[in-house]
């Protein structure tokens, strides 16, 4: 019975096993080789002759590859010469959404993670055949990024490590806006990596403190290894850890925020998710009611000052003596210069 490639499609779904019979499949037949099911046979070895058609038909049916067989020879060859293997097919919009990826990840200067996207997503395009980094000048789209992170990430690849491992680790940390005479060292164990707003942050278990904290990676110096390991607690989970905040701080109190924004503020905030609890109520006038649950009143300070008269504080009344706190001490500060 003459081999021939059937004319059912299969699926395009590869197994690690399947996907390495292919590439081998693909080196015979690139290089020219004399390619019969038997030679196949022996170069794959412990496969059935089922086996190596279907992978054939693989091949051509589903990577379009230029596979022909002569019934005369009974052999199969490439009808013109195949560069690589297109593993993956997309569409127009999906490799647009590829090409943004990759404009965003460019923007990321010096951020450990963002660099491992970029090596994955050039693997991605090369698998597709068709390379997303350098064609961006047919993008159709644009993201920009604004407080991007700078190359200040020595640590990060450290911290990774000791979190995997259960290392504890000491540093000597200065918190947010102090003095560096401030600084002190903290003996902590490490949980978790978060990144919020352009910077990484560790969220640990600080041993003196007796209880979580979040240290900016920027502001962590002299990092070192400890001997001793530890043991987790069992019931740390980072998305509630993180979540009840506004960004990466978080506290055991519960605030239920109300946020009232003009019409301005309300077109721009349109199809916008700050946060997992938030919830819009229409107001008169083009006006909305933003309402969310949070843990701590930090970050959201500095955001509602952030959209100056187009957003007023309902409630809670901290949050509202903060922002009148803040605001008096900016007049009084451009009053001083005047």
């Amino acid at each position: 019975m003459k081999p021939k490639i059937t004319n059912k499609k299969p699926e395009r779904l590869l197994s690690q096993g399947q996907m390495s019979r292919v590439w081998r499949i693909h080196d015979e037949l690139a290089n020219n080789r004399v390619v019969t099911c038997t030679t196949l046979l022996e170069t794959l070895g412990g496969y059935t002759r089922r086996t190596v058609l279907r992978d054939l038909d693989f091949m051509k049916y589903s990577l379009n590859l230029p596979i022909e067989y002569d019934r005369l020879r009974k052999t199969y060859h490439y009808t013109k010469r195949v560069e690589g293997l297109p593993f993956l097919s997309i569409s127009a919009a999906e490799m647009q959404a590829l090409t943004s990826a990759q404009a965003i990840l460019s923007q990321l200067v010096g951020d450990v993670v963002a660099a491992k996207l970029k090596t994955a997503l050039a693997k991605i395009t090369n698998l597709v055949g068709i390379n997303a980094l350098t064609n961006q000048s047919k993008s159709t789209s644009t993201v920009k990024l604004v407080g991007t992170v700078q190359p200040h990430l020595k640590n990060f690849e450290v911290l990774e490590h000791t979190i995997c491992d259960r290392n504890s680790i000491q540093f000597v940390y200065r918190k947010l806006g102090q003095a560096d005479s401030t600084k002190d060292l903290r003996k902590v164990h490490p949980y978790h990596l978060a990144f919020n707003k352009g910077r990484w942050y560790l969220a640990a278990y600080d041993l003196k403190r007796k209880e979580m904290r979040q240290f900016a990676l920027t502001r962590i110096e002299d990092l070192k290894i400890l001997k001793e390991t530890f043991e987790p607690q069992a019931d740390f989970n980072p998305d509630a850890y993180f979540g009840g905040g506004f960004g990466v701080i978080g506290g055991q109190e519960i605030f239920r925020i109300e946020i009232e924004f003009d019409r301005w503020g309300a077109d721009l905030l349109e199809g916008t998710l700050w946060h997992t609890t938030q919830h819009i109520t229409p107001l008169k006038g083009g006006r909305i009611l933003m309402t969310m649950q949070l843990t701590s009143l930090d970050e959201i300070t500095n955001w509602i000052m952030s959209w100056g008269e187009h957003a007023k504080v309902i409630a809670p009344v901290e949050l509202r003596d903060r922002i009148l706190k803040i605001a008096q001490a900016v007049v009084n500060q451009y009053e001083e210069q005047a």
